[in-house]
């Protein structure tokens, strides 16, 4: 049985048992002696681990263990078909059979897998919660040990008469005498149980109370020592760590709290030799001084008021007054405190644990052998992923690199077949009737000029012979200023006929470019006139 059984198994033996007392402390006349053991007797249960077992059974809420063993079994059956022969690990699945359909052998375990992860995730938050709340618990503890320490290093040693009056006290009713300080912003006087037992007093209480008060309240403070109630002080402190949580705990502490206070005031009536009326105003006077300090909490300290005020004490000053509660022990109640006591330490066998035992070796060995096959079933899935995957990339970078290609040959295509219409078109309209008319009528412009050239240069050369002579006559007879101005005009009528010669060839040649004719022969440069 693991940490989790005994937990639920102790929550659920304590809260019964708690009932069980609950009712014979009301239903009996009990004193408080009596009443504060039973309620110890369960804290102790709280505390106890299972040391022996009764052959009866307490059921646990969940799955038997057979239902489990059973559901296990289903799916191991369900993954044998799967491995290579007989007694075949799963993880020689793939030596044999590569193309095992691994999504059934998930399929078969999925149930069972699916309740170990919810179960798992809930077990893990519950510890967790567990763990920061118990972390909580011990640092408020240890911080307000820590504080009330420091408060009791800067008291101070008590009065000589009080140590003498605790001496006479502690001798009545046969304890050690435990060291005494006074501390100022204590509520009650107390006896701090950490250690040493230390009794600890209000340092404004020694000043007020009247010393024939203290006899009473101190012995009230030593019969807490002498019932042992400095070691359930302890137990409790350490309780809290583990059932902080648990609502069963903080009814009991407070019952044993309540009880060992009543059971103090009868002890301090029956042995102190102090009559009730003196101890009931000492209460009262004690009760009537206290101030609204910070409260001890979970301090392990027994203090005067420590079981509450208002109706509790009420009660208490009703029961000192009257003697009700001065029932000491007898057989009859050590009787059932041994009853209850019997009844509650010992553990019980679970049912899971009762009905797993009739095959303790099969089903652990086959537990084992689901979970290699399971492990190996999560493997050889992830494996045909994986293999998955790289075929869906593989094929992917196929149909990439396919399109690619295609894409490539369509724009080859689309450019051949987009040039070849070009080149129709061009041809098209180089055959055309306008482009041919036009040419015609190019070739009979360039035969005209071609013609009308030499006729030009004939008739130009013809004038000017005939006018060279008297020209020349001319031009001797005129000064030299003269023959300047006509030498420069000439110059300037040779110049625009050389430029009127090149526009004509230029203009001749671009259009037997276009026509792809071939270029008339360039015209003979008419002579230079006579100088």
């Amino acid at each position: 049985m693991g940490i989790l059984g005994w937990y639920i198994e102790t929550a659920m033996a304590a809260g019964v048992l708690a009932l069980v007392c609950a009712v014979l402390v009301r239903g009996t006349r009990l004193g408080p002696a009596v009443r504060h053991a039973f309620w110890v007797v369960v804290l102790v249960k709280m505390m106890t681990p299972t040391l022996m077992r009764w052959p009866g059974e307490v059921p646990v809420v969940g799955l038997p263990a057979t239902a489990v063993v059973a559901r296990e079994s289903i799916a191991l059956e369900a993954l044998r078909p799967f491995a290579v022969g007989e007694g075949a690990e799963l993880s020689e699945l793939g030596k044999g059979e590569r193309n095992a359909p691994v999504a059934e052998v998930a399929r078969a375990t999925e149930s069972l897998m699916v309740g170990i992860s919810w179960g798992d995730l809930l077990w893990r938050c519950l510890v967790g919660t567990w763990v920061v709340g118990t972390v909580w618990v011990v640092t408020r503890q240890m911080l307000g040990i820590a504080g009330f320490a420091r408060r009791m290093r800067r008291g101070a040693a008590v009065p000589g008469w009080l140590v003498e009056e605790l001496e006479e006290v502690a001798e009545r009713l046969g304890v050690r005498v435990p060291e005494a300080r006074a501390v100022a912003g204590v509520e009650t006087p107390l006896l701090w149980c950490l250690g040493r037992p230390v009794l600890i007093v209000p340092a404004e209480l020694v000043e007020s109370l009247s010393r024939s008060r203290w006899g009473c309240v101190l012995a009230h403070e030593l019969a807490h020592l002498r019932r042992g109630d400095p070691w359930v002080g302890r137990l409790l402190l350490v309780a809290e760590w583990l059932w902080w949580w648990n609502p069963v705990y903080w009814w009991v502490r407070s019952r044993i709290e309540a009880e060992a206070e009543l059971a103090c005031d009868a002890l301090v009536v029956e042995l102190s030799g102090r009559s009730r009326r003196e101890y009931a105003e000492s209460l009262i006077d004690v009760c009537a001084l206290r101030r609204a300090t910070a409260p001890l909490g979970s301090l392990p300290a027994l203090g005067l008021g420590r079981g509450g005020a208002g109706r509790f004490f009420e009660r208490r000053l009703t029961m000192i007054v009257r003697g009700t509660g001065t029932r000491g022990w007898s057989w009859r109640s050590r009787l059932a405190v041994g009853l209850i006591a019997l009844a509650g330490l010992p553990g019980w066998t679970s049912a899971q644990e009762e009905r797993s035992t009739d095959a303790p070796e099969r089903p652990k060995a086959e537990q084992r052998e689901l979970r290699r096959q399971r492990t190996e079933a999560r493997r050889q899935e992830a494996r045909a992923e994986l293999e998955k995957a790289r075929a869906e990339l593989e094929r992917a970078k196929a149909e990439l690199e396919a399109r690619v290609k295609a894409m490539e040959e369509r724009a080859k295509a689309e450019g051949e077949e987009a040039s070849g219409e070009i080149q129709e078109e061009l041809k098209e309209l180089k055959d055309s009737p306008e482009m041919k008319e036009l040419g015609d009528e190019l070739s009979g412009l360039m035969k005209e000029l071609s013609k009308l050239g030499p006729m030009i240069q004939e008739q130009i050369m013809a004038e000017l012979k005939e006018a060279g002579p008297e020209i020349e006559s001319k031009l001797r007879g005129l000064g030299p200023q003269i023959q300047e101005e006509v030498r420069r005009e000439l110059e300037n009528a040779r110049e625009e006929l050389r430029r009127a010669r090149r526009e004509a060839r230029e203009s001749v040649g671009d259009v037997g470019e276009e026509m792809e004719a071939p270029e008339p022969p360039d015209a003979p440069a008419p002579p230079d006139g006579p100088r």
